[in-house]
């Protein structure tokens, strides 16, 4: 089996593909911070959460793209305040399937 996965920046179009991605992934796993029926982020949440990401300039959000259909993700998040700028706090998920 030849899979071809390619890892880019998320774009605010991807927002409803990260969505779907965020439920199928907390139903697969117990390792994520939230339970599925705990998260009620909308499209548009998400959307801005790329958004902000993406602005920072210690911070971003990539997505797993297999053939237009998002499958991981990574978020990067950066620390805060100055002394912790150098630090990152990250978040992954990938499909089980992937």
């Amino acid at each position: 089996m030849n899979q071809t996965v390619s890892v880019r920046r998320a774009h605010e179009d991807d927002a409803a593909g990260l969505l779907a991605l965020r439920q199928v992934v907390f139903e697969e796993t117990e390792f994520m911070l939230w339970e599925p029926a705990e998260f009620k982020d909308s499209e548009e949440d998400e959307r801005r959460r790329i958004t902000r990401l993406n602005s920072a300039t210690n911070s971003a959000c990539f997505v797993a793209d297999d053939q237009g259909r998002i499958v991981g993700f990574l978020n990067a998040l950066g620390g805060p305040v100055n002394r912790l700028r150098h630090s990152t706090t990250l978040a992954l998920a990938v499909r089980r399937s992937h």
